[in-house]
Protein backbone atom coordinates (compact mmCIF):
# COMPACT_ATOMS: atom_id res chain seq x y z
CA UNK A 1 0.00 0.00 0.00
CA UNK A 2 1.31 3.42 -0.93
CA UNK A 3 2.45 5.53 2.03
CA UNK A 4 0.45 8.72 2.63
CA UNK A 5 2.78 11.45 4.00
CA UNK A 6 -0.04 13.85 4.90
CA UNK A 7 -0.86 12.33 8.34
CA UNK A 8 2.79 12.68 9.36
CA UNK A 9 2.84 16.32 8.33
CA UNK A 10 -0.44 16.86 10.21
CA UNK A 11 1.03 15.28 13.38
CA UNK A 12 3.98 17.66 13.23
CA UNK A 13 1.77 20.68 12.49
CA UNK A 14 -0.57 19.79 15.39
CA UNK A 15 2.40 19.36 17.74
CA UNK A 16 3.82 22.75 16.73
CA UNK A 17 0.42 24.33 17.35
CA UNK A 18 -0.28 22.52 20.65
CA UNK A 19 3.01 23.53 22.23
CA UNK A 20 3.26 26.96 20.54
CA UNK A 21 6.65 26.03 19.10
CA UNK A 22 6.97 28.98 16.75
CA UNK A 23 5.59 32.37 15.84
CA UNK A 24 5.34 34.04 12.47
CA UNK A 25 8.66 35.70 11.68
CA UNK A 26 10.77 33.23 13.66
CA UNK A 27 14.10 31.99 12.36
CA UNK A 28 14.45 28.27 13.02
CA UNK A 29 17.79 26.46 13.01
CA UNK A 30 17.17 22.80 12.10
CA UNK A 31 19.60 20.18 13.37
CA UNK A 32 20.25 17.77 10.50
CA UNK A 33 22.47 14.72 10.95
CA UNK A 34 21.44 13.12 7.67
CA UNK A 35 19.47 10.30 9.31
CA UNK A 36 15.79 9.61 8.62
CA UNK A 37 14.44 11.52 11.64
CA UNK A 38 16.32 14.75 10.95
CA UNK A 39 15.64 14.58 7.19
CA UNK A 40 11.92 14.13 7.80
CA UNK A 41 12.05 17.06 10.22
CA UNK A 42 13.76 19.28 7.65
CA UNK A 43 11.39 18.44 4.78
CA UNK A 44 8.27 18.74 6.94
CA UNK A 45 9.33 22.14 8.29
CA UNK A 46 10.28 23.22 4.76
CA UNK A 47 6.78 22.28 3.60
CA UNK A 48 5.13 24.07 6.54
CA UNK A 49 7.39 27.14 6.54
CA UNK A 50 5.19 29.35 4.28
CA UNK A 51 2.04 28.73 6.36
CA UNK A 52 3.92 29.07 9.67
CA UNK A 53 5.75 32.17 8.52
CA UNK A 54 9.15 30.81 9.57
CA UNK A 55 12.58 31.00 7.96
CA UNK A 56 14.83 27.91 8.05
CA UNK A 57 18.57 27.38 8.36
CA UNK A 58 20.38 24.05 8.68
CA UNK A 59 22.95 23.03 11.28
CA UNK A 60 25.17 19.97 11.00
CA UNK A 61 27.98 18.82 13.28
CA UNK A 62 30.78 16.65 11.92
CA UNK A 63 31.76 15.02 15.22
CA UNK A 64 34.73 13.18 13.65
CA UNK A 65 33.78 9.92 15.40
CA UNK A 66 33.07 7.76 12.34
CA UNK A 67 36.20 8.34 10.30
CA UNK A 68 35.57 9.16 6.63
CA UNK A 69 31.84 8.55 7.06
CA UNK A 70 31.52 11.59 9.33
CA UNK A 71 32.93 13.76 6.55
CA UNK A 72 30.60 12.08 4.03
CA UNK A 73 27.61 12.89 6.28
CA UNK A 74 28.67 16.54 6.32
CA UNK A 75 29.06 16.59 2.53
CA UNK A 76 25.60 15.01 2.14
CA UNK A 77 23.98 17.71 4.27
CA UNK A 78 25.87 20.46 2.43
CA UNK A 79 24.64 19.19 -0.96
CA UNK A 80 21.11 18.86 0.37
CA UNK A 81 21.12 22.42 1.72
CA UNK A 82 22.34 23.68 -1.65
CA UNK A 83 19.62 21.78 -3.53
CA UNK A 84 16.93 23.12 -1.19
CA UNK A 85 18.44 26.64 -1.21
CA UNK A 86 18.45 26.68 2.61
CA UNK A 87 21.42 28.33 4.37
CA UNK A 88 23.59 25.82 6.19
CA UNK A 89 26.10 25.95 9.04
CA UNK A 90 28.46 22.96 8.97
CA UNK A 91 30.72 22.65 12.02
CA UNK A 92 33.53 20.20 12.75
CA UNK A 93 34.59 19.21 16.28
CA UNK A 94 36.74 16.45 17.78
CA UNK A 95 34.11 14.96 20.08
CA UNK A 96 36.25 11.93 20.98
CA UNK A 97 38.88 14.26 22.44
CA UNK A 98 36.16 16.12 24.39
CA UNK A 99 34.75 12.82 25.70
CA UNK A 100 38.15 11.65 26.89
CA UNK A 101 38.99 14.97 28.55
CA UNK A 102 35.70 15.17 30.46
CA UNK A 103 35.34 11.42 31.09
CA UNK A 104 31.94 11.17 29.41
CA UNK A 105 30.23 8.46 27.39
CA UNK A 106 30.44 9.03 23.61
CA UNK A 107 26.66 9.54 23.48
CA UNK A 108 26.61 12.09 26.31
CA UNK A 109 29.71 13.90 25.02
CA UNK A 110 28.32 14.20 21.50
CA UNK A 111 25.01 15.49 22.86
CA UNK A 112 26.69 18.16 25.00
CA UNK A 113 28.87 19.40 22.16
CA UNK A 114 26.01 19.32 19.65
CA UNK A 115 23.63 21.39 21.77
CA UNK A 116 26.34 23.85 22.77
CA UNK A 117 27.33 24.46 19.17
CA UNK A 118 23.74 24.67 17.97
CA UNK A 119 22.96 27.33 20.57
CA UNK A 120 26.04 29.30 19.57
CA UNK A 121 25.11 29.03 15.87
CA UNK A 122 21.53 30.10 16.60
CA UNK A 123 22.84 33.12 18.46
CA UNK A 124 25.05 34.12 15.53
CA UNK A 125 22.19 34.11 13.04
CA UNK A 126 19.57 35.46 15.49
CA UNK A 127 17.48 32.27 15.32
CA UNK A 128 14.72 32.16 17.92
CA UNK A 129 14.24 28.37 17.73
CA UNK A 130 16.37 25.25 17.36
CA UNK A 131 14.48 22.27 15.92
CA UNK A 132 15.71 18.73 16.60
CA UNK A 133 14.36 15.42 15.35
CA UNK A 134 13.41 13.48 18.49
CA UNK A 135 10.50 11.11 17.84
CA UNK A 136 7.96 9.16 19.87
CA UNK A 137 10.39 6.20 19.79
CA UNK A 138 13.01 8.34 21.51
CA UNK A 139 10.41 9.07 24.23
CA UNK A 140 9.77 5.37 24.87
CA UNK A 141 13.46 4.41 24.75
CA UNK A 142 14.39 7.17 27.20
CA UNK A 143 11.55 6.14 29.52
CA UNK A 144 12.75 2.52 29.60
CA UNK A 145 16.40 3.47 29.90
CA UNK A 146 15.75 5.61 32.97
CA UNK A 147 13.52 2.96 34.50
CA UNK A 148 16.19 0.28 34.08
CA UNK A 149 18.94 2.47 35.51
CA UNK A 150 16.73 3.48 38.43
CA UNK A 151 14.83 6.72 38.58
CA UNK A 152 12.36 8.62 40.70
CA UNK A 153 9.11 9.88 39.24
CA UNK A 154 10.80 12.98 37.78
CA UNK A 155 13.21 10.79 35.84
CA UNK A 156 10.30 9.12 34.08
CA UNK A 157 9.11 12.38 32.54
CA UNK A 158 9.16 12.51 28.80
CA UNK A 159 11.58 14.46 26.65
CA UNK A 160 10.05 17.98 26.72
CA UNK A 161 8.50 19.07 23.41
CA UNK A 162 9.80 22.58 24.14
CA UNK A 163 12.86 23.31 26.25
CA UNK A 164 13.88 26.95 26.04
CA UNK A 165 14.72 27.62 22.37
CA UNK A 166 14.77 23.89 21.54
CA UNK A 167 11.64 22.48 19.87
CA UNK A 168 10.78 18.90 18.89
CA UNK A 169 8.05 18.94 16.22
CA UNK A 170 8.28 15.15 15.60
CA UNK A 171 7.85 14.12 19.24
CA UNK A 172 4.49 12.46 18.39
CA UNK A 173 5.76 10.83 15.18
CA UNK A 174 7.10 7.27 15.16
CA UNK A 175 10.49 6.44 13.65
CA UNK A 176 8.98 4.07 11.11
CA UNK A 177 6.91 7.01 9.88
CA UNK A 178 10.01 9.19 9.35
CA UNK A 179 11.64 6.38 7.38
CA UNK A 180 8.53 5.93 5.24
CA UNK A 181 8.23 9.70 4.78
CA UNK A 182 11.80 9.95 3.46
CA UNK A 183 11.17 6.98 1.16
CA UNK A 184 8.04 8.67 -0.23
CA UNK A 185 10.24 11.63 -1.21
CA UNK A 186 12.79 9.37 -2.86
CA UNK A 187 15.36 10.29 -0.19
CA UNK A 188 17.93 7.78 1.05
CA UNK A 189 18.97 8.84 4.59
CA UNK A 190 22.47 8.39 5.89
CA UNK A 191 22.91 5.34 8.12
CA UNK A 192 24.87 5.57 11.37
CA UNK A 193 26.20 2.08 12.04
CA UNK A 194 26.79 2.96 15.72
CA UNK A 195 22.99 2.69 16.14
CA UNK A 196 23.52 -1.08 15.97
CA UNK A 197 26.33 -1.13 18.53
CA UNK A 198 25.03 -3.31 21.39
CA UNK A 199 27.49 -1.74 23.85
CA UNK A 200 25.06 1.21 24.14
CA UNK A 201 22.10 0.65 26.47
CA UNK A 202 19.75 2.69 24.26
CA UNK A 203 20.58 0.47 21.27
CA UNK A 204 19.93 -2.71 23.26
CA UNK A 205 16.57 -1.29 24.38
CA UNK A 206 15.69 -0.23 20.82
CA UNK A 207 16.86 -3.33 18.97
CA UNK A 208 16.30 -6.10 21.53
CA UNK A 209 14.13 -5.23 24.52
CA UNK A 210 11.27 -3.39 22.80
CA UNK A 211 10.89 -5.97 19.99
CA UNK A 212 10.84 -8.72 22.65
CA UNK A 213 8.12 -6.97 24.65
CA UNK A 214 6.05 -6.35 21.52
CA UNK A 215 6.44 -9.96 20.36
CA UNK A 216 5.85 -11.83 23.64
CA UNK A 217 3.92 -9.46 25.93
CA UNK A 218 2.13 -6.51 24.35
CA UNK A 219 2.03 -5.67 20.65
CA UNK A 220 0.87 -2.14 21.49
CA UNK A 221 3.53 -1.57 24.13
CA UNK A 222 5.03 1.60 22.61
CA UNK A 223 1.65 3.32 22.35
CA UNK A 224 0.84 2.31 25.96
CA UNK A 225 4.22 3.61 27.16
CA UNK A 226 3.67 6.90 25.36
CA UNK A 227 0.28 7.30 27.07
CA UNK A 228 1.89 6.48 30.42
CA UNK A 229 4.54 9.17 29.85
CA UNK A 230 1.81 11.71 29.12
CA UNK A 231 -0.01 10.77 32.36
CA UNK A 232 3.23 11.12 34.36
CA UNK A 233 3.94 14.51 32.81
CA UNK A 234 0.44 15.76 33.62
CA UNK A 235 0.50 14.43 37.20
CA UNK A 236 3.92 15.94 37.80
CA UNK A 237 2.70 19.35 36.65
CA UNK A 238 0.14 19.23 39.48
CA UNK A 239 2.64 17.86 42.01
CA UNK A 240 5.15 20.57 41.17
CA UNK A 241 2.52 23.27 41.66
CA UNK A 242 1.81 21.88 45.14
CA UNK A 243 5.54 21.66 45.89
CA UNK A 244 6.05 25.27 44.80
CA UNK A 245 3.32 26.40 47.19
CA UNK A 246 4.92 24.46 50.06
CA UNK A 247 8.37 25.81 49.18
CA UNK A 248 7.05 29.36 49.49
CA UNK A 249 5.82 28.57 53.01
CA UNK A 250 8.80 26.61 54.35
CA UNK A 251 11.95 27.72 52.46
CA UNK A 252 13.87 30.99 52.65
CA UNK A 253 16.79 31.71 50.31
CA UNK A 254 19.38 34.14 51.68
CA UNK A 255 22.46 34.73 49.56
CA UNK A 256 24.51 31.55 49.52
CA UNK A 257 22.37 29.58 51.93
CA UNK A 258 18.87 28.15 52.17
CA UNK A 259 16.89 27.88 55.40
CA UNK A 260 13.87 25.65 56.09
CA UNK A 261 11.37 26.09 58.90
CA UNK A 262 11.66 22.76 60.70
CA UNK A 263 8.28 22.82 62.43
CA UNK A 264 6.39 23.50 59.19
CA UNK A 265 8.54 20.96 57.35
CA UNK A 266 7.81 18.16 59.84
CA UNK A 267 4.06 18.51 59.30
CA UNK A 268 4.32 17.78 55.58
CA UNK A 269 3.66 14.52 53.73
CA UNK A 270 6.89 12.46 53.27
CA UNK A 271 6.71 12.87 49.49
CA UNK A 272 6.53 16.65 49.86
CA UNK A 273 9.47 16.64 52.28
CA UNK A 274 11.69 14.88 49.76
CA UNK A 275 10.68 17.16 46.91
CA UNK A 276 11.08 20.34 48.95
CA UNK A 277 14.58 19.31 50.02
CA UNK A 278 15.55 18.57 46.44
CA UNK A 279 14.10 21.90 45.32
CA UNK A 280 16.01 23.73 48.08
CA UNK A 281 19.29 22.01 47.18
CA UNK A 282 18.82 22.72 43.48
CA UNK A 283 18.04 26.39 44.19
CA UNK A 284 21.38 26.70 46.00
CA UNK A 285 23.59 24.41 43.94
CA UNK A 286 22.08 25.05 40.51
CA UNK A 287 21.51 21.35 39.80
CA UNK A 288 21.01 17.99 41.52
CA UNK A 289 24.10 16.30 40.12
CA UNK A 290 25.34 13.54 42.49
CA UNK A 291 22.45 14.18 44.92
CA UNK A 292 20.82 10.77 45.48
CA UNK A 293 17.59 9.70 47.18
CA UNK A 294 19.80 8.31 49.96
CA UNK A 295 21.30 11.78 50.53
CA UNK A 296 17.82 13.26 50.86
CA UNK A 297 16.65 10.55 53.27
CA UNK A 298 19.80 11.04 55.37
CA UNK A 299 19.05 14.77 55.67
CA UNK A 300 15.55 14.00 56.95
CA UNK A 301 16.63 11.26 59.34
CA UNK A 302 19.93 12.61 60.67
CA UNK A 303 19.43 16.38 60.58
CA UNK A 304 15.74 17.29 60.44
CA UNK A 305 14.72 14.58 62.91
CA UNK A 306 18.05 14.57 64.78
CA UNK A 307 19.32 16.70 67.64
CA UNK A 308 19.88 20.45 67.36
CA UNK A 309 23.39 21.04 66.06
CA UNK A 310 23.28 17.98 63.82
CA UNK A 311 25.33 18.28 60.64
CA UNK A 312 25.68 16.35 57.38
CA UNK A 313 27.97 16.79 54.38
CA UNK A 314 26.41 16.42 50.92
CA UNK A 315 28.02 15.95 47.48
CA UNK A 316 28.89 19.18 45.69
CA UNK A 317 30.43 20.89 48.72
CA UNK A 318 27.17 21.39 50.63
CA UNK A 319 26.56 21.15 54.37
CA UNK A 320 23.18 20.70 56.03
CA UNK A 321 22.89 21.54 59.72
CA UNK A 322 20.17 22.22 62.25
CA UNK A 323 20.07 25.25 64.52
CA UNK A 324 17.12 24.83 66.86
CA UNK A 325 14.04 25.00 64.60
CA UNK A 326 15.93 26.06 61.44
CA UNK A 327 17.46 23.66 58.89
CA UNK A 328 20.28 25.42 57.04
CA UNK A 329 21.80 24.28 53.73
CA UNK A 330 24.94 26.09 52.61
CA UNK A 331 28.25 25.60 50.85
CA UNK A 332 30.85 23.98 53.09
CA UNK A 333 33.43 26.56 52.00
CA UNK A 334 31.30 29.49 53.17
CA UNK A 335 32.68 31.73 55.92
CA UNK A 336 30.60 30.26 58.75
CA UNK A 337 31.74 26.71 58.02
CA UNK A 338 35.52 27.17 57.91
CA UNK A 339 37.90 26.69 60.81
CA UNK A 340 38.74 29.74 62.88
CA UNK A 341 40.76 31.81 60.47
CA UNK A 342 41.90 34.57 62.87
CA UNK A 343 42.94 33.68 66.44
CA UNK A 344 44.40 37.03 67.53
CA UNK A 345 43.92 40.71 66.57
CA UNK A 346 45.18 41.56 63.06
CA UNK A 347 45.48 44.99 61.45
CA UNK A 348 43.57 45.29 58.19
CA UNK A 349 45.19 46.73 55.08
CA UNK A 350 43.02 49.60 53.87
CA UNK A 351 42.90 49.51 50.93
CA UNK A 352 44.30 46.03 50.34
CA UNK A 353 43.88 42.37 51.20
CA UNK A 354 44.56 40.82 54.60
CA UNK A 355 44.92 37.04 54.84
CA UNK A 356 44.24 34.97 57.95
CA UNK A 357 45.73 31.66 58.97
CA UNK A 358 42.80 29.62 57.59
CA UNK A 359 43.25 28.05 54.14
CA UNK A 360 42.67 30.78 51.58
CA UNK A 361 40.77 33.12 53.95
CA UNK A 362 40.99 36.85 53.21
CA UNK A 363 39.40 40.21 53.97
CA UNK A 364 39.59 42.68 51.09
CA UNK A 365 39.17 46.41 51.74
CA UNK A 366 38.31 48.99 49.09
CA UNK A 367 37.47 52.70 49.34
CA UNK A 368 35.05 53.95 46.70
CA UNK A 369 33.12 57.10 45.93
CA UNK A 370 29.56 56.93 47.22
CA UNK A 371 28.16 57.60 43.74
CA UNK A 372 30.03 54.58 42.34
CA UNK A 373 28.57 52.09 44.82
CA UNK A 374 25.93 49.53 43.89
CA UNK A 375 24.94 47.83 47.15
CA UNK A 376 24.48 44.08 46.76
CA UNK A 377 22.90 42.29 49.76
CA UNK A 378 25.50 39.75 50.87
CA UNK A 379 26.29 38.56 54.38
CA UNK A 380 30.01 38.46 53.58
CA UNK A 381 30.20 42.10 52.41
CA UNK A 382 29.96 45.25 54.55
CA UNK A 383 29.42 48.81 53.28
CA UNK A 384 30.80 51.33 55.82
CA UNK A 385 30.87 55.12 55.96
CA UNK A 386 34.64 55.64 55.66
CA UNK A 387 34.37 59.09 57.28
CA UNK A 388 33.25 57.50 60.54
CA UNK A 389 36.36 55.35 60.90
CA UNK A 390 38.87 56.80 63.37
CA UNK A 391 42.31 55.22 63.19
CA UNK A 392 42.94 51.82 61.61
CA UNK A 393 40.77 48.72 61.46
CA UNK A 394 41.42 45.48 63.34
CA UNK A 395 39.86 42.04 62.92
CA UNK A 396 39.77 39.70 65.93
CA UNK A 397 37.72 36.87 67.48
CA UNK A 398 34.57 37.77 69.39
CA UNK A 399 35.40 38.53 73.05
CA UNK A 400 33.33 38.16 76.21
CA UNK A 401 31.25 41.29 76.78
CA UNK A 402 31.41 42.58 73.18
CA UNK A 403 28.46 44.87 72.46
CA UNK A 404 27.25 46.66 69.36
CA UNK A 405 24.16 48.30 67.87
CA UNK A 406 22.90 45.93 65.15
CA UNK A 407 21.95 47.73 61.96
CA UNK A 408 18.35 48.92 62.19
CA UNK A 409 18.13 48.74 66.01
CA UNK A 410 17.93 51.66 68.45
CA UNK A 411 19.77 50.19 71.41
CA UNK A 412 22.96 48.18 71.91
CA UNK A 413 23.05 44.44 72.39
CA UNK A 414 25.63 41.93 73.59
CA UNK A 415 27.01 39.90 70.71
CA UNK A 416 26.22 36.69 72.60
CA UNK A 417 22.60 37.78 73.04
CA UNK A 418 22.47 38.65 69.34
CA UNK A 419 23.67 35.11 68.56
CA UNK A 420 21.05 33.66 70.89
CA UNK A 421 18.31 35.60 69.11
CA UNK A 422 19.51 34.25 65.75
CA UNK A 423 19.90 30.74 67.24
CA UNK A 424 23.53 30.57 66.13
CA UNK A 425 25.12 27.31 67.27
CA UNK A 426 28.13 27.00 69.58
CA UNK A 427 30.56 25.96 66.83
CA UNK A 428 29.64 28.97 64.71
CA UNK A 429 30.00 31.31 67.71
CA UNK A 430 33.49 30.01 68.39
CA UNK A 431 34.60 30.96 64.86
CA UNK A 432 32.92 34.40 64.79
CA UNK A 433 34.99 37.53 64.13
CA UNK A 434 34.52 41.26 64.62
CA UNK A 435 36.05 44.25 62.87
CA UNK A 436 36.68 47.18 65.21
CA UNK A 437 37.95 50.75 64.88
CA UNK A 438 39.43 52.61 67.83
CA UNK A 439 37.87 50.13 70.26
CA UNK A 440 34.39 50.30 68.70
CA UNK A 441 32.81 47.27 67.08
CA UNK A 442 32.13 48.11 63.43
CA UNK A 443 31.03 44.79 61.94
CA UNK A 444 30.13 41.40 63.34
CA UNK A 445 31.66 39.67 60.34
CA UNK A 446 29.19 37.80 58.21
CA UNK A 447 26.22 38.78 60.39
CA UNK A 448 25.48 42.47 60.97
CA UNK A 449 27.00 45.97 60.65
CA UNK A 450 26.89 48.38 63.60
CA UNK A 451 24.19 50.98 62.87
CA UNK A 452 26.56 53.84 63.72
CA UNK A 453 28.77 53.06 60.72
CA UNK A 454 26.09 52.64 58.04
CA UNK A 455 26.19 54.49 54.73
CA UNK A 456 23.80 57.46 54.54
CA UNK A 457 22.94 60.14 51.98
CA UNK A 458 25.65 62.39 53.46
CA UNK A 459 28.35 59.72 53.08
CA UNK A 460 31.22 60.83 50.86
CA UNK A 461 33.42 57.74 50.59
CA UNK A 462 32.44 54.14 51.25
CA UNK A 463 34.70 51.49 52.76
CA UNK A 464 33.78 48.08 51.35
CA UNK A 465 34.93 45.00 53.29
CA UNK A 466 34.61 41.58 51.70
CA UNK A 467 35.42 38.28 53.43
CA UNK A 468 35.90 35.04 51.56
CA UNK A 469 38.06 32.08 50.60
CA UNK A 470 40.35 31.78 47.61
Amino acid sequence: MKFDPDPVVKKARDTISRYKMSESGDKVLVGVSGGADSLALLFILHKLAPSLGIELSIFHLDHMMRGDKSGEDAAFVRRLAGAMKVPAIIERYDVAKFVKKHKLSPEDGARQVRYKMMREAASRIDAQRIAVGHTADDQVETYLMRMIRGSGLNGLRGIPPVNGPVIRPLIAVWREETIAYCSSLGMEPRVDETNEDASYLRNRIRNKLIPLIEQDYNRGFKEEALREIDVIDTDLDLIEAIVEESVQETVRIEGRKVELDRDLFLDLHPALKRRILRTAIEALKGDLKDITSTNVEDVIRKVVCGNSGGRLELPGGLTVHRLYDIICIEFSSDFHNVVRVVDKPMKLKVPGTTRGKGPGFFIRAEILEHDNIVVTPDEDTAYIDAGKIAGGLTVRPVAEGDRFRPLGMKGTKKVQDFFTDLKVGRKEREKALVVEANGKLVWLVGYRLDDGFKVTESTDKVLVLIVGKE
